[in-house]
């Protein structure tokens, strides 16, 4: 610490002097220096090891001992070579496999001569959708080959990262790169592999579309520290090919995209990327990656485009058809009921209702051929005074297609959960599984082990608070509860004190179904006038009567009026 306080003029010129060469010193050393683009980075240097790619020669380079091919240069090995300034990133796919005529001559080098520098660069490639280490070269990008492949078997590893291998013969001074996909695992390991990978969090589909050449399986995951979320899209080829899409999505800066389709003639990927709650639309080309607009009726006319799934369906062991709305698979909401569920379906309220029952007699010979053509449209509400058209299945809801008056429901919502080690505390859980060897999808319920509604409940809707019961009827071995609980409503602006109900069955199969959704759908107009705003917990006894014989039950309202809920159709008649 300096101090020049009462010194005469001289000195406090040369101590002034002294610190402001001591802060410019400070600068230059403490000072951090970026590289620019076009910086010489490393020297690299020519090699005697010949390097080849699948059998034919390629020009290679050393650095630090280790082997350095051109990117670009795999064009000529079945490779397709997309380079997008916009986004600074060059992405190399295997499409193909090297030309059978291309001999390329190049000759071994000396070893230790210079053969040129890597510059400093700030372009991303990109090998099979996956970022890798490279470094630019006299316009060219680079990238070790050991980095590339690995020593291990494909066939045992569905993860290696960019499907490659080598093998280097120290007595040949031959390093040999393997890119043939014939050496990986098949489309049928890697896409059962996707779909049945599970991690420790919660984990669900986003996107689980195929057409007869890819399969696109999206999954979120759930459940990280701080509500961390984190997202893993893989597009499996025919061909055996894996492409990280997350990333290449992320290369062009998107980060809100949803609702991926496949084009009708399966070339391209459409998709939706939101910004600012406004859709834009875009595609992705499968050959090169290249990600660039599209249009709202390309991506409608293909994501509702309705078509028959090469798949069957095996629900509760009935065999019933499949079908493709949009790269999705789905089934006829109606087929469900000679599978074990019982069920009803009402269009003008715009809502259906399926419950697995398994004492209900399975019915194979009921199931017609599968037949279906033209678009689906999709059931979501088109203004703010209309409902969405909603099906539940086992009380889990989802919004169905229609398509020449059927109604059609996404296999995926019905079960969007990859395999679980354990169902014994899921609820209301349907396991699905693809089965490639056959090309069937199984799909089965699986009884939860909890026998006590009220501990289910508290479990899996976090203590919301079910309220007083006052009334508890019994039907065909499931039990159903009239709950009146209070609560505080505030919308006149004077906080008061307010009752609601909710009507449950607990079914002999574990499941709970939540029958106030079934009377919401038909008093939904007048719900506040007819329905919450009972104050009067006297009033109660009025409103409930059941047929045990028939499994009608009967609630009054405080109008007067009166619906009749039939629990074997789950239908209102009022």
């Amino acid at each position: 610490m300096f101090s020049c306080r009462n010194l005469n003029n001289g000195i406090l010129i040369k101590c002034s002097v002294f610190i402001i060469g001591l802060i410019i010193i400070s600068c230059v050393l403490f000072t951090k220096v970026y590289a620019a683009n076009g910086d010489i980075k490393d020297t690299i240097y020519t090699t005697d090891i010949l390097t080849q790619v699948d059998g034919k020669n390629i020009q290679s380079y050393s650095i630090n001992g280790e082997t350095l091919i051109a990117l670009e240069d795999l064009e000529n090995y079945g490779y397709t070579v997309y380079y997008n300034d916009n986004i600074r990133s060059v992405f190399i796919t295997k499409t193909g496999t090297v030309n059978p005529d291309y001999n390329p001559s190049i000759e071994r080098g000396k070893v230790g001569g210079t053969a040129g520098y890597t510059y400093e660069t700030d372009i991303n490639a990109y090998i099979n959708g996956k970022l890798i280490q490279a470094y630019a070269i006299d316009g060219k990008m680079v990238a070790k080959v050991e980095e590339m492949g690995t020593s291990e078997n494909l066939s045992e590893d569905v993860n290696t990262k960019y499907q490659m291998s080598y093998t280097y013969d120290d007595s040949k001074r031959l390093l040999s790169l393997f890119t043939s996909l014939k050496n990986s695992v098949s489309y049928e390991e890697a896409v059962s592999h996707y779909l049945s990978k599970t991690l420790a969090w919660e984990e669900h589909y986003t996107e689980n579309i195929h057409n007869e050449n890819n399969w696109l399986i999206e999954k979120g995951i759930g459940g990280l520290p701080h509500g961390g979320y984190y997202n893993t899209m893989n597009l499996i080829y025919k061909s055996g090919l894996i492409v990280d899409l997350e990333s290449v999505v992320n290369s062009y800066y998107l980060s809100n995209d949803i609702e991926y389709t496949f084009s009708p003639d399966g070339s391209k990927l459409f998709f939706i990327n939101q910004v600012d709650g406004v859709n834009e639309y875009k595609q992705i080309d499968l050959t090169t990656l290249m990600i660039s607009p599209s249009n709202s009726d390309e991506y409608l006319s293909a994501r509702h485009l309705a078509g028959i799934s090469d798949f069957t369906a095996d629900v509760n062991g009935v065999k019933i058809p499949v079908y493709s709305i949009g790269g999705n698979d789905a089934v006829k909401f109606t087929d469900l009921e000679f599978c074990g569920y019982d069920m009803g379906l009402d269009e003008k309220f715009r809502y259906g209702f399926a419950v697995y029952n398994s004492d209900k007699k399975l019915n194979q010979d009921k199931i017609k051929s599968a037949s279906i053509s033209g678009n689906a449209k999709y059931l979501k509400a088109m203004s703010s005074n209309q409902r969405d058209f909603l099906i539940y299945i086992n009380n889990k809801s989802m919004i169905p297609y229609n398509v020449d008056g059927e109604y059609y429901i996404l296999i995926s919502d019905i079960n969007d959960s990859p395999h679980f080690t354990s169902y014994d505390y899921q609820i209301n859980n349907t396991e699905m599984n693809y089965n490639l060897d056959d090309y069937k999808i199984e799909l089965k319920y699986i009884p939860s082990a909890y026998d006590d509604m009220k501990i289910m409940w508290d479990d899996y809707f976090y203590g919301s608070e079910l309220g007083n019961c006052v009334a508890e009827y019994e039907y065909k071995g499931n039990k159903i509860y009239a709950y009146l609980y209070e609560y505080e409503y505030t919308g006149s602006g004077t906080p008061e004190k307010r009752y609601s109900y909710r009507l449950i069955e607990f079914t002999h199969d574990n499941i709970i179904v939540e029958l106030t959704q079934i009377l919401n759908s038909y008093i939904y107009e007048n719900i506040d006038k007819e329905y919450l705003n009972v104050n009067n917990y006297d009033k109660l006894t009025y409103y409930f009567d059941f047929d045990s014989v028939n499994g009608i039950l009967t609630i009054k309202m405080s109008d007067g009026s009166k619906y009749n809920l039939d629990l074997n159709t789950y239908l209102i008649a009022k």
